[in-house]
């Protein structure tokens, strides 16, 4: 989360590239595979980040962990964390990963509706934003999200 020039509260997310994958074209977060090199999936976390949109990690902090997701398409477990920055952030995307960006703002976020759609084969629940449909770990992600900013157990 980040206030932009406004002082709006946004989040960021992205809509990945187009290649030969699993996730191609998906709307996600920062993020990607843990490195040998990587002391945690904390740093995984913070390296991606700077990798794929470019944002320093001197210029956030961390305010908690989100629960692990297993995606079985990829055989990945993902580590999700929830950074805050104080103060508006430029970005530099890394066109072999990120397409664009995308920054819903968290008031936006949290009046996401559910919906059903089909995605590959299956019917999946997705949150629609921006004419994008974000699915998968990234909306169970917001989900949790949305569950800590509005307090619900």
């Amino acid at each position: 989360m980040y206030p932009d020039i406004k002082n709006v509260t946004r989040l960021v997310l992205i809509k990945r590239s187009n290649y030969t994958g699993t996730h191609s074209g998906q709307i996600a977060f920062p993020g990607g595979k843990y490195e040998k090199s990587d002391k945690s999936y904390e740093e995984t976390s913070r390296r991606e980040t700077f990798e794929e949109i470019g944002v320093s990690e001197s210029l956030y902090y961390k305010i908690t962990n989100l629960s692990k997701i297993y995606i079985p398409p990829s055989n990945y477990m993902v580590y999700p964390y929830l950074f805050v920055s104080n103060s508006n952030l430029s970005f530099t995307l890394d066109k072999k990963e990120v397409k664009s960006i995308i920054l819903p703002s968290v008031d936006e976020i949290l009046n996401f509706k559910v919906q059903l759609g089909k995605f590959k084969e299956n019917i999946n629940p997705y949150f629609h934003y921006d004419n994008n449909k974000i699915w998968g770990a990234t909306a169970m992600i917001l989900n949790e999200f949305i569950h800590l900013m509005t307090n619900k157990k």
